[in-house]
């Protein structure tokens, strides 16, 4: 399991994506616009939870790559779908001012897809590499 490069890659993005909501959950929550606190405050945290969560899920089926490579595509989907999300609620008035916290978070989600798209890649090559071998016996 360690000596692979894909476990790699999902462990720094499950790593990634604990610091981040263990980052998200410890923030502040200001009373004058605590209306916008979930956007602010828990949506962030909690997504990254649930990235990590798959993330770990992934690398525990480490012997099972179709599956592992399922798990993956739903977490690449999800950080997606995480993205354009809060790019809607940048747009919006609520939070018309952003600082650097919402940048932070959709760089931290677009890092996560590069490792989740380099441990698919690899999950791939190593699923082609043990069917060229069943199909030499």
């Amino acid at each position: 399991m360690i000596y692979r490069i894909q476990t790699l890659h999902l462990f720094f993005s499950f790593i990634i994506a604990s610091f981040s909501a263990a980052y998200n959950f410890l923030q502040p929550v200001d009373p004058e616009i605590f209306q916008i606190s979930w956007v602010q405050n828990h949506f962030p945290g909690r997504f990254f939870t649930l990235s990590g969560v798959f993330s770990l899920l992934s690398l525990v089926f480490f012997k099972k790559r179709i599956p592992q490579l399922k798990i993956n595509r739903f977490n690449i989907l999800l950080n997606i779908v995480f993205i354009f999300v809060f790019l809607y609620f940048l747009s919006q008035k609520s939070l018309s001012n952003p600082s650097y916290g919402y940048m932070i978070n959709i760089c931290i989600s677009i890092v996560l897809i590069v490792f989740l798209l380099l441990a698919s890649k690899f999950i791939r090559k190593d699923e082609s590499l043990i069917k060229s071998v069943d199909r030499i016996r």
